[in-house]
């Protein structure tokens, strides 16, 4: 990890820290990237070009094999707090705000973060940040002429183009890892072995980055500081300590939990969200996921990794899932106890998706954040689905109701459901 943060490029941040940081807290596939797509775009916003577990990674605050680590980090200690400084600098320099016309096209600041992006998704790859920074920026020039306006800029299709480019190079980087839909849902439901050995940055699907324009002391003392990742319900007072001097803002997104209880089953059927190598001293045996005839299964935890994970080494698919669902949503609801009233939003998941709804839910959260309505969307059709397994559709966590059932049926589960506002009977939910 240390040889890996040191072969990326050095940075300045910002001349100043940030004022006002906005956290999203959900469990895994309880609606979070399509809420941080969202906000992301808002011109009053600035954000990483992804998670920010990928940094924390780099910076050694992880899950290292010991046994009782789970995703609940703790900042204690002077040598902690020497790494915080670091990481926090480190986040500074490589946070943006979305790029957008009139403005002119960050062709330089965007080859870099893509160069960053393939080290951080492919670290065990022979990759160097000069060679792919240069590639990148060759294509941009070539086809957008630099100022990505001699057609609609498309990531995507950019993305495409530079993968195909390195590959003419030799550098052959599978494209149906990452989260777009030719690869995305066509691909979803193959349980295919992680794109690395036993070193994860960056969980797949991967990201694909969008153009940022770089920060000035202005943007970081009036705009707002968005971060999101799953695993953040664990790290509340980690990110406290990172920032001690911001105000923090926390929307809580929650989604009914048999919905997301079934979107995690399906990740774990498809070929993402690897996580943690938990396997390597003692193997796994989940029950529906795990087997000899893929030996990756046996090593390979997905998605966050919950303190008392290990008793669940050898559980089913729906209890692991179960847990990962209630355990999160404890968490977040335990750690926002100790938070002003005014600092801390829940939205549901269910409101974001309703038309109905929506532009109430919207409202809301623009008064929360301090954002310009006008800058959010008009309504959730405009947004695409990010990290999307199966095409979206109502009550799709029906056809595993004898799997999900008893487990939606225990105390605990039962009683965090409840605190959420999410009761009985189940079939009323989307």
């Amino acid at each position: 990890m240390e040889d890996l943060r040191r072969a990326l490029r050095p940075l300045t941040p910002p001349p100043a820290g940030p004022r006002r940081i906005a956290v999203v807290l959900s469990s895994s596939r309880g609606g979070s990237s399509f809420l941080y797509r969202m906000l992301a775009g808002h011109p009053g916003v600035y954000f990483l070009g992804g998670e920010e577990t990928p940094f924390i990674r780099l910076w050694g605050f992880q899950w290292s094999g010991y046994r009782g680590e789970s995703d609940a980090l703790l900042p204690h200690g002077a040598a902690v707090a020497e790494r915080l400084r670091g990481l926090a600098e480190f986040m500074l320099s490589r946070s943006g705000r979305a790029w957008s016309e009139p403005d002119s096209f960050p062709a330089e600041l965007y080859a870099g973060d893509c160069a960053e992006r393939l080290l951080l998704q492919w670290p065990e790859q022979a990759l160097r940040f000069e060679g792919l920074r240069d590639t990148a920026l060759k294509l941009l020039k070539k086809r957008w002429g630099g100022e990505g306006r001699n057609k609609p800029f498309s990531a995507e299709a950019f993305w495409g183009e530079l993968l195909a480019s390195l590959r003419s190079e030799g550098i052959s980087l599978d494209a149906a890892r990452y989260d777009w839909a030719a690869s995305g849902l066509a691909q979803g439901m193959i349980l295919r072995a992680p794109p690395f050995r036993d070193l994860c940055v960056e969980e797949p699907p991967f990201v694909i980055p969008r153009p940022r324009m770089s920060l000035e002391r202005a943007d970081v003392e009036e705009r707002l500081f968005l971060l999101k990742a799953s695993a953040d319900c664990y790290r509340v007072d980690f990110l406290r300590a990172l920032f001690p001097d911001a105000r923090f803002l926390f929307i809580h997104l929650t989604r009914n939990p048999a919905a997301s209880i079934n979107g995690l089953i399906d990740g774990w059927l498809s070929g993402g969200f690897y996580s943690h190598p938990v396997g390597i001293a003692e193997p796994l045996d989940i029950g529906g996921y795990s087997s000899d005839e893929k030996p990756w299964t046996r090593i390979w935890w997905k998605y966050d990794l919950p303190p008392g994970w290990e008793r669940f080494r050898r559980s089913s698919l729906p209890e692991i899932a179960a847990y990962q669902w209630s355990s999160a949503h404890r968490h977040a609801l335990d750690a926002l106890e100790g938070i002003p009233a005014g600092n801390h939003l829940r939205v549901s998941y269910e409101e974001l998706v309703d038309e109905a709804r929506f532009p109430a839910a919207l409202e809301r959260l623009s008064r929360f954040l301090g954002l310009d309505r006008d800058g959010l969307p008009r309504d959730a059709v405009e947004l695409p689905f990010v990290m999307a397994v199966k095409p979206p559709a109502a009550g799709k966590w029906k056809s595993r109701r004898s799997e999900i059932e008893p487990f939606l049926k225990t105390s605990e589960l039962r009683e965090t459901a409840e605190r959420l506002g999410y009761r009985e009977p189940w079939d009323r939910w989307p």
